[in-house]
């Protein structure tokens, strides 16, 4: 519902919307989108990011949320996705290819159990450029994922 919402409100005020989320203790990037025409209101990105203080959870963890089922939103408000087509997809973007340390991910690309922040700075054309900046070790030096670009809704 929340969704759909989001998205009524996109195409009639002709805006884009990002999502921040977090407090999970990881990092990745979620975006919502209609495959038959990926560039308007309902594309919506969401950033998942976490205060760098927060320890991350196990890997098995990581490895469960990894879903490679197709979803979509419902056309109609229901409490869950579904795997019906609808004019709405959910993604995960595979962002992660190497882990801070250059070791390779495998097929766990799209969630990092890492410490994490990221930042956001102004893009050419009202676009929106994310950061996503992932902790080496405790206390040390950052590894920058990204840049992610999110375009202004034209």
């Amino acid at each position: 519902m929340v969704i759909r919402t989001l998205q009524d409100i996109a195409f009639n005020r002709r805006i884009r919307f990002t999502l921040v989320s977090g407090d999970v203790h990881c990092c990745g990037v979620g975006y919502l989108y209609d495959p038959a025409s990926p560039q308007d209101h309902k594309l919506m990105y969401q950033i998942i990011t976490s205060a760098i203080v927060n320890v991350p959870p196990p890997g098995m963890v990581i490895k469960l949320l990894h879903n490679n089922d197709k979803l979509f939103v419902p056309p109609v408000n229901s409490p869950q996705s579904t795997k019906v087509q609808s004019d709405t997809k959910e993604e995960m973007m595979e962002l992660f290819a190497k882990d801070v340390d250059g070791k390779d991910l495998g097929t766990l690309r799209k969630l990092l159990p890492r410490r994490n922040y990221s930042i956001c700075k102004g893009g050419e054309g009202g676009s929106e450029v994310w950061e996503i900046c992932v902790e080496r070790g405790r206390g040390s030096e950052t590894v920058k994922y990204g840049p992610i670009v999110i375009p202004r809704l034209q």
